[in-house]
């Protein structure tokens, strides 16, 4: 019996071909997941750097947009060539404040298709303080529409508090 089970022992050395198929399928399996991985990443790492090109194009179509001295002109909208994403149409829209000198701002920007991205409208909206465009009259005829309400109510407080006494 010793010798049957050295003879079987010998034969077993080595893996059958069963074994190696699987052994190879399973490797082929992983190898195309961590293909397909990196592609994914590659490809995240592609949109992040074209999001953050399209990020700056706006900053530079907001700095040109803003450096508009006249109000008709920037609310005309138009379309302004960028460095990176090339020819951008924009439009704005102007709201004026209760406030001298302060205005709300709406833009929107109409990017054409890129090579990884989407076309796309963005739409921005902040406040803007003095622009160039702003008037003097405009803020002299606030700043007195402010000074005649703080006068109106002026008395009426002076009364509520003598009344508090």
């Amino acid at each position: 019996m010793s010798r049957a089970r050295t003879a079987f022992e010998k034969t077993r050395r080595a893996f059958t071909l069963l074994e190696a198929v699987v052994a190879m399928a399973i490797f082929a399996l992983a190898v195309g997941v961590l293909a397909q991985a990196a592609n994914n990443g590659l490809s995240a790492l592609i949109m992040m750097q074209e999001r953050k090109t399209r990020t700056a194009d706006m900053m530079f179509l907001r700095e040109k947009i803003l450096s508009i001295a006249d109000k008709t002109e920037m609310e005309t909208g138009g379309e302004i060539y960028t460095p990176v994403s090339g020819s951008v149409s924009w439009e704005a829209t102007v709201y004026p404040t209760t406030a001298a000198d302060l205005f709300f701002v709406t833009l929107i920007f109409d990017f054409p298709l890129s090579d990884e991205l989407p076309q796309e409208e963005i739409t921005k909206t902040f406040y803007l303080y003095r622009p160039k465009w702003s008037e003097a009259a405009e803020r002299t005829e606030l700043l007195e529409e402010f000074d005649d309400l703080l006068n109106h109510l002026r008395p009426r407080r002076k009364m509520q508090t003598d009344y508090a006494q």
